[in-house]
């Protein structure tokens, strides 16, 4: 099982980058449908060797990785719904609807083993595995009739397929496809979107660190039985829920409000997304390392809670993200960011694993060893947030600064608002307004 997953991970990453470039020529949609039949033929390749597991070698399981090969698999389906998601939805509740795709798939993780359990203890293996197929068909046909978001960028590639129309030859399509790669990687020439691609090494080892591997650590730890700690993981979840239905939503409304102190108010949703992803790295550092040095259940539950608040430094971080790119490379972006996250699952698990044998061989307090190696990645992939730099100079900002400071103390705020567009008794409505209007007059 172990070798599968390695070689689902492999192939995905290999084939996350390519297809999610067909997403941004050919549209999302049917990109999105053929990972999900690419999946399902993994699905069925590896029910047919097991059911005829005397005439073929349970090796073969493994050739089922290919099936991911079309479409991508995981890291493809992500991007593409975030890509969606980000062509749909307005910037400033961008990082929310992010959250909320978050906890939809935690959901999932923490549901879907206790339903298959349920059903493979009273129907047997393979009952869930036909059911599994229905749901991935299911969604296959119900995606059909979402509406594509890449219309724009759609057109655009016909066009350019129509003027150079007369290149049929093999050997021009495979130097036009080189050069679409070259262009694709493009993206990258950002420092800043770099550090951020950097931050999503540390996703998947926080995702573990939270699912199996929570169970064997408090189960060991603290003498509870494994079957008790699904209501550890339950908590966790259900804090999660809360943080992003109501406690993200709010302090996204709070810091951009122009009664907020000035010490906490954001000037941009894209300051308040970078300050809130810095929080949050801060305050999963600490829960985390809270979990490793928690003498008791209850302390350790409190360092859950504290990492739910801080469960949204992923979204915020793919929210900043879609600010270095244009709409049309959106899905190949997302592709890259789930590639950097099949990294981080190929040596999550072992970095967990490795560390909480050490810590059980030193005994003591160094059994949170694991918890203790997870707050230092988390710390050090949480500082490359500070080192990120918006589309724009110091001087032009702190000159912008100063004249929206004067238009906000009253001083020509007539003369100049009636430049732009005011309501009809010429006068702006609010503050925001003036703001809005100053920054857009500097440029």
């Amino acid at each position: 099982m172990a070798l599968s997953s390695s070689f689902d991970s492999a192939v995905g990453f290999l084939a996350a980058f390519p297809w999610g470039l067909a997403a941004d020529r050919i549209g999302r949609k049917p990109v999105f449908v053929l990972s999900l039949l690419g999946m399902i033929i993994a699905i069925l390749w590896g029910m047919t060797v097991l059911y005829f597991h005397t005439a073929f070698p349970v090796e073969l399981v493994w050739l089922g990785s290919t099936g991911y090969a079309i479409g991508g698999g995981n890291a493809v389906l992500v991007g593409i719904v975030l890509s969606m998601i980000t062509d749909s939805i307005k910037e400033e509740e961008r990082a929310i609807a992010f959250m909320r795709l978050h906890v939809a798939s935690l959901a999932g993780n923490l549901i879907s083993p206790a339903i298959s359990s349920f059903m493979m203890a009273r129907l047997g293996p393979w009952p869930p595995l036909w059911c599994a197929i229905a749901i991935l068909l299911t969604a296959s046909v119900a995606f059909l009739f979402i509406p594509e978001t890449l219309k724009h960028q759609k057109h655009q590639e016909e066009d350019i397929l129509g003027q150079d129309g007369e290149a049929t030859s093999f050997k021009s399509r495979v130097a036009h496809t080189i050069a679409r790669f070259k262009e694709s990687l493009s993206i990258l020439r950002s420092t800043s979107l770099i550090l951020l691609l950097l931050t999503c090494l540390g996703s998947s080892p926080v995702l573990y660190s939270t699912l199996g591997f929570m169970a064997q650590f408090v189960s060991k730890r603290y003498g509870i039985e494994m079957s008790q700690t699904g209501y550890i993981q339950s908590s966790y979840g259900i804090a999660q829920i809360i943080q992003a239905l109501l406690i993200l939503p709010w302090i996204t409304q709070y810091i951009m409000r122009d009664t907020t102190h000035t010490m906490i108010r954001a000037p941009d949703e894209h300051h308040r997304d970078l300050s809130l992803a810095k929080w949050s790295f801060g305050i999963l550092t600490i829960g985390i390392l809270i979990l490793g040095l928690s003498p008791n259940l209850v302390i350790f539950i409190i360092g859950l809670l504290l990492m739910a608040v801080a469960a949204g430094f992923n979204s915020l971080t793919r929210s900043l993200m879609s600010l270095y790119v244009d709409p049309e490379h959106r899905s190949r972006l997302f592709s890259l960011v789930g590639m950097v996250e099949v990294v981080g699952s190929v040596y999550a698990q072992p970095f967990l694993a490795t560390l909480f044998a050490i810590g059980m061989k030193l005994r003591g307090g160094w059994i949170g060893l694991p918890y203790f190696g997870l707050s230092i990645l988390v710390a050090v992939t949480g500082l490359y947030c500070i080192l990120l730099r918006f589309r724009r100079t110091p001087k032009t900002h702190h000159r912008r600064m100063r004249m929206e400071n004067i238009v906000i103390k009253g001083a020509g705020v007539d003369e100049i608002y009636r430049l732009g567009q005011g309501d009809q008794n010429g006068r702006a409505k609010t503050v925001r307004q003036y703001r809005y209007l100053f920054i857009r007059l500097m440029e």
